[in-house]
């Protein structure tokens, strides 16, 4: 029992916390002040245009009495009596007749006695000052019409007809609408009350699922999905959901490939190291045997200064900040490129060529530049067959800059395309190693070409080799930023 109120109690809380029940009962307020308005305004017409009528016919009529009384040079008992018998057609509740003095000289009420006797009502005062006087109230049972007209002969005031005119049938009319109205009002807010109390329960059913999808997945569950098949904002907010879940697995599974491929490439060369300084403390060797060990540590100790480095540099470039950027030539970097690589090139064989168009422009920082170009020449170079070529064509194309690195290789699989930019991957890992590749430089390439809205790609050559192709958007004004 404590359990079950427990849990009602932790609901209601968390109902009364919902941003969902706040909307609708902002709603319910905005229903509640409309239904109240439609009660008072359409009764309020109603009753209006009622006593525009009421007025309109009451006034008409005693209008029609006061004239037929005018014709009386002198109002009498006798007189006036006798113009009522002829006005049988005019009808009221009551209808009083008096003097210029207030004396009543015919009441239809005939069990009041008034008649002979001062009727001093304020109406019937008000009109013998030859003033028209109407009004009209409503009540629960009935609506009564009141009017007060002076009759006049030659411009003066000889008496008064006040009349009474009382409508139940009007009145029933009027409290009928206002019952229905009333009926109508409370069935439309216990329907709406209804349907706000359902949204809210689904909307934070659907929450929860939402909020426990994402305790779960921050306790490590990347792999768990939110079934929706809703169009609505929640549903677009589970398939976003299920799409960031999806980045998340992709990125923890890179970041512990990342670590493992770290972890076994720095520790071939460690492990390397250590054997052979273990050989050289263990074993008496001469000085050449000794001298050569030294030089394949320091070989070894080399390999890992660099994979060191561009490990930091992939660090560097994902977390550094914003900096200037400048106009770069990319054909004047292209020639530094081949500057440094043309020794390696001449030992080789291998003949460097370019043939470029002019004020190929980028926005973007040189020494980055420098190093997507000298990566993607270098490999071009060290995976290149003897007495090979390796060509790069620059030039424009629409509002690109678009440069094509061509080497006579051995190529790349067609199946190990798409992975080649990916951290620590190589296509043939003892010839990387033997060539002193680390399976990082490409990877560096790809982020730092992104970085600067470009974009590139490979593809085997139908002569042998691969192509590289990078695309940067052109840019030929000075420093911007």
């Amino acid at each position: 029992m404590w359990a079950i109120i427990s849990r009602l109690k932790a609901l209601g809380g968390r109902l009364i916390r919902s941003v969902q029940l706040r909307y609708a009962a902002a709603y319910l307020l905005v229903t509640g002040m409309v239904l109240i308005l439609l009660n008072v305004y359409p009764l309020r017409f109603a009753q209006d245009l009622v006593f525009r009528t009421k007025e309109v016919s009451v006034l008409g009529k005693a209008e029609m009495v006061a004239s037929a009384m005018a014709g009386l040079d002198r109002l009498t008992a006798d007189g006036v009596r006798q113009v009522v018998d002829l006005l049988n057609d005019v009808s009221f509740s009551r209808m009083i007749v008096t003097d210029e003095t207030g004396e009543c000289l015919y009441d239809s009420a005939y069990v009041s006695g008034t008649e002979g006797r001062y009727v001093l009502y304020p109406e019937i005062a008000a009109a013998l000052e030859g003033n028209d006087v109407f009004y009209c109230r409503s009540g629960a049972a009935s609506i009564e019409s009141c009017a007060a007209l002076p009759v006049i002969y030659r411009g003066m005031v000889i008496g008064c007809v006040y009349a009474i005119e009382t409508d139940t049938e009007q009145a029933a009319l009027l409290v009928g609408i206002q019952r229905n109205m009333r009926n109508i009002t409370w069935l439309i807010l216990l329907a709406v009350t209804a349907v706000c109390l359902v949204s809210v329960c689904l909307f934070s059913r659907r929450m929860d699922r939402i909020m426990n999808a994402i305790r779960i997945v921050r306790e490590g569950e990347y792999s768990y999905k939110l079934e929706s098949s809703s169009r609505d904002e929640l549903g677009e907010l589970a398939k976003e959901f299920n799409a960031l879940t999806e980045r998340i697995q992709t990125t923890e599974t890179m970041r512990r490939q990342f670590v493992s491929d770290a972890s076994h490439e720095l520790k071939t060369p460690l492990a390397a190291i250590t054997l052979m300084t273990d050989s050289v403390l263990q074993n008496e060797m001469d000085k050449q045997t000794i001298l050569e060990f030294v030089g394949d540590i320091g070989a070894e100790a080399n390999r890992l200064s660099r994979m060191t480095e561009k490990l930091l540099q992939l660090s560097r470039l994902e977390s550094a900040p914003a900096t200037a950027l400048e106009t770069v030539d990319l054909a004047k970097i292209v020639d530094k490129v081949f500057r440094i690589l043309w020794p390696l090139a001449n030992e080789r064989g291998i003949c460097l060529s370019s043939h470029m168009e002019e004020k190929c422009t980028v926005l973007a920082r040189e020494d980055d530049i420098y190093q997507i170009l000298f990566n993607i020449a270098e490999n071009g170079v060290k995976y290149n067959r003897d007495n090979g070529t390796l060509e790069i064509l620059l030039y424009h194309r629409d509002s690109s800059v678009v440069l094509i690195c061509n080497d006579d290789g051995v190529g790349i699989p067609e199946e190990e395309m798409p992975r080649i930019f990916e951290r620590f991957y190589r296509v043939d890992k003892a010839r990387s190693r033997e060539a002193g590749g680390s399976g990082i430089g490409l990877a560096i390439v790809h982020d730092m070409v992104e970085k600067y809205h470009g974009a590139i790609t490979v593809a085997a050559r139908k002569s042998g080799g691969t192509r590289f192709t990078i695309t940067f958007p052109w840019h030929e004004r000075g420093v911007e930023q």
